[in-house]
């Protein structure tokens, strides 16, 4: 974490660029603590200077942040980042569309509206062809979460199935195993117990498959396993 000292020989953008790279790694591994401290520090090499390394910095930070429920300051790091994005004129792009995603997700973690940043990012998606991409993939599966939590299950539905689609498409793997902890939760609020278990086993199954069964995803699976297996023995009596 010695910026200062251990690259000094390196410059700035390579720096950064490793960093994003580690972190990635450890955010795949569930590694939340250790990649906060390699990108926290990061921001003070990075400097005030408005630049697209800023920027994506900025928003790989908020990230962090939101897996260590720091809804506040993920908000704040993403509304930074997108202010430096909109300066350099640089909104209209992939990273833009992740970037007001990742805006709306931490609204709506913060205790706000999400929709309205939502929309923004779904007509962006939409105006640059990239519904059909993984960014596409996670824009329906958020609209999906966020109707879920407000108790609209049809249009939950709706959504998560075209996150679905755009994941078998893409190939995303893990993605559509996390997606499938969503859709169980979903089964299992309506009602589906038999549904919902097959979809936590097969999202259980897609953390194994790699490997991330000491993930903090994985253990709310386990959870939810063991919640609607229990359920269901009550219901055909053998949990008597």
């Amino acid at each position: 974490n010695n910026f200062d000292t251990d690259s000094s020989d390196i410059s700035d953008s390579a720096v950064l660029g490793i960093c994003q790279n580690v972190n990635k790694l450890l955010r795949w591994t569930g590694e939340y603590e250790r990649a906060a401290q390699l990108l926290e520090p990061a921001i003070k090499r990075a400097g005030n200077a408005d630049s697209e390394d800023l920027a994506n910095l900025l928003r790989q930070v908020g990230i962090i942040r939101r897996r260590q429920r720091n809804a506040s300051g993920a908000k704040e790091a993403f509304e930074q980042a997108k202010g430096i994005t909109e300066r350099l004129g640089t909104m209209e792009t992939s990273d833009g569309a992740l970037l007001l995603i990742n805006l709306g997700i931490s609204e709506f973690e913060s205790g706000g509206d999400p929709f309205n940043v939502m929309f923004a990012a779904r007509d962006l998606t939409s105006k640059l062809g990239l519904l059909d991409t993984n960014v596409g993939g996670l824009l329906f599966k958020w609209l999906g979460v966020f109707e879920f939590r407000r108790g609209n299950f049809e249009k939950a539905d709706e959504f998560y199935k075209s996150a679905w689609s755009v994941y078998e498409k893409t190939g995303a793997l893990p993605q559509l195993g996390k997606l499938k902890l969503d859709m169980g939760e979903l089964k299992q609020a309506q009602g589906d117990l038999e549904s919902a278990l097959a979809l936590y086993k097969e999202a259980l199954e897609s953390q194994k498959k790699f490997g991330l069964l000491d993930s903090v995803e994985s253990r709310q699976i386990v959870t939810s396993v063991e919640d609607v297996e229990q359920r269901l023995a009550i219901v055909d009596g053998t949990g008597l």
